[in-house]
């Protein structure tokens, strides 16, 4: 799921018996709450799109 908005990835790796997660944007290292706030922001942009091409279907019927 974490990995649908383009440009955007999430990394799971092991260092020194240690689970962690690296957070990427475009090739950049970011920390955890950017990334999920512009995920966020990504989707809720996308949903949008969609609610306005949903209408007008709705606006043709």
């Amino acid at each position: 799921m974490w990995d649908k908005v383009a440009g955007m990835q999430m990394k799971n790796y092991k260092r020194d018996g240690i689970h962690k997660v690296a957070y990427w944007i475009d090739g950049e290292e970011v920390s955890e709450g950017i990334w999920k706030r512009r995920y966020v922001a990504a989707i809720e942009a996308e949903n949008e799109l969609l609610h306005e091409k949903l209408a007008q279907i709705f606006e043709l019927i």
